[in-house]
């Protein structure tokens, strides 16, 4: 055991919490006095260098020269990531030249599909654009990079994604080249921040809330300095000064923002920011982070609320569509429909957790698919094999997540060999956290949970498992999608399973949980809210 090693009995008397929360601390690698002071009080002065990022002198010396003699165009994503990047791209441009000419270009999911398409290379070039920067992606387009500096346009790559082969042009990514910095999980806005420090010689603090709000709707491992980003800006957009825009979306979302957390950041202001780009043009998300008028943003927040319902009904619809075809027996799920190609990495998201096994969901119409994967089946790799053998157009992508473009006559060949390739492949279901008894849940394990906040992808809120179970009270909630019941006088609920009400009125179960407190009504109660059910004793 080395210097410093931390034990569970150690945890337990150092910090005086639950021993349930000092074994999750161990098991999660929390195991030394550095790691624990790391992990518990991490500032923002415990983020890395961003000197340390290869190639920043270069990309950040070429977007100075071109903010002070030249036109730039910021090309980003369209999603909550994209439109966070080029929003705090422009912002530090204007800081170090305030007369700068800065176009914001957010691509069009169907005008332009996902990165950099050669119509939007001509239409900006036909701008009198001299400098692209793009943002959130830009890595797998050679092709088009190619393209655009042969019209005489530079091009910078500001990106997460992986690519074995980069464009031919100055680029950050840490995914494809990480050098000396320690830490490659950034998303494209975290990327985004760190290029603009060191560009404006400033730690802009004052995008924390965005930076923060970009984090956690891209799902990336709130570990390391993900980790310390959040959680400043949880305290910066609970008790700061904050973007305006975000807060007309917090105003629509009804949102107590003294106590604003990482679920209402995933599952409600990510979502109604990224909303808008599956359904159509995705510039009023960025428009609302840089609009002055109050009576507008408000007009812009309720048009990017009203897309996410409308989104979400869409989804609900298309899910309950496609799940009639699925096969059960294959590997990895696909999927063809007529699914809007705005929602399919949605619902392959969907079905990839209901099945635990990776899903591939393809809108026939435009060809475009969006997978989800479960570990170890590398989604990336694999789709790549696939590219390689001629069976899709094009494929990219992370290894847990990752979008292609079909042949449609090749279509059944992908699916079998795609299935092939997972054929020997054994998934990882992580599913629970540690196994408690009911009597294990009180006051003083919730309370000491709070240890482990922001909790997120990477340090995920603690799932519990109890087996054999009564469930009690059952009922489905209005609108058929999720149910609530008591065991043992714990209130629970388990979002978008109603359909598991014959399951819970047969007998005991097995639950999957995560523990908390709820307040409703001045009242504050212990709520379980549950992921996974199954009859007693099903393994």
């Amino acid at each position: 055991m080395g210097i410093g090693a931390l034990t569970v009995d150690k945890l337990v008397q150092k910090l005086n919490i639950n021993k349930i929360v000092a074994e999750i601390l161990i098991d999660r690698g929390i195991d030394t006095e550095d790691k624990l002071e790391l992990f518990l009080n991490g500032t923002i002065d415990d983020i890395h260098d961003p000197a340390l990022i290869p190639n920043i002198e270069k990309v950040t010396s070429t977007i100075k020269e071109c903010a002070y003699f030249s036109s730039i165009t910021i090309y980003s994503d369209y999603d909550c990531d994209g439109v966070c990047s080029a929003y705090i791209m422009q912002s530090a441009i204007r800081m170090i030249a305030p007369n700068a000419d800065v176009n914001i270009y957010i691509a069009n999911r169907f005008r332009e599909g996902y990165g950099l398409s050669k119509k939007a290379v001509e239409r900006i070039a036909d701008s009198g654009t001299e400098l692209i920067i793009t943002l959130d992606c830009g890595i797998s387009n050679n092709e088009e990079i190619e393209y655009a500096r042969s019209l005489g346009l530079d091009v910078i790559i500001i990106d997460h994604h992986e690519r074995e082969d980069p464009p031919d042009t100055l680029f950050v990514d840490l995914k494809v080249n990480n050098g000396l910095y320690p830490f490659k999980e950034l998303c494209g806005t975290g990327i985004t921040w760190k290029v603009c420090q060191y560009l404006t010689g400033d730690k802009l603090l004052d995008f924390l809330d965005v930076v923060t709000i970009a984090t956690i709707a891209d799902v990336v491992p709130l570990v390391d300095e993900n980790r310390i980003i959040v959680k400043e800006g949880l305290e910066k957009l609970r008790r700061g000064s904050i973007n305006a825009g975000i807060q007309s979306i917090i105003d629509v979302c009804n949102i107590d923002r003294s106590v604003l957390s990482t679920t209402d950041i995933g599952f409600s202001i990510g979502p109604i920011i990224n909303a808008i780009g599956r359904l159509d043009s995705a510039y009023p998300a960025f428009q609302i982070l840089i609009e002055e008028d109050e009576q507008e943003r408000g007009y812009i927040a309720h048009e990017l609320y009203q897309a996410n319902m409308q989104r979400r009904e869409i989804t609900k619809k298309v899910l309950l569509e496609i799940e009639k075809d699925i096969d059960e027996g294959d590997k990895v799920i696909v999927c063809q429909s007529k699914a809007h190609q705005g929602i399919v990495g949605l619902i392959a998201g969907r079905i990839s957790s209901r099945y635990n096994r990776p899903a591939i969901v393809v809108d026939g119409k435009s060809r475009k698919g969006s997978g989800r994967s479960v570990e170890p089946f590398n989604l990336y790799d694999n789709l790549k094999a696939c590219l390689e053998e001629g069976l899709l157009e094009a494929a990219g992508g992370h290894a847990m997540a990752a979008g292609i473009t079909i042949i449609p006559e090749r279509f059944e060949s992908f699916k079998i060999r795609i299935n092939e390739l997972a054929r020997d492949i054994e998934f990882i279901v992580s599913d629970y956290d540690k196994e408690i008894s009911l009597d294990d849940i009180d006051a003083s394990l919730i309370d000491d949970l709070e240890i482990l906040e922001p909790c997120g992808d990477g340090n995920r809120r603690p799932l519990f498992l109890t087996r054999n179970v009564r469930p009690e009270n059952i009922w489905v909630l209005p609108g058929g999608e999720h149910i609530k019941f008591t065991v043992n006088d714990i209130d629970a609920i388990a979002f978008k399973k109603a359909y598991l009400e014959d399951v819970l009125t047969r007998g005991n179960v097995d639950i999957i949980y995560t523990v908390g407190w709820n307040e409703w009504n001045g009242r504050k109660s212990i709520q379980m809210i549950v992921e996974k059910i199954k009859p007693a004793g099903n393994n």
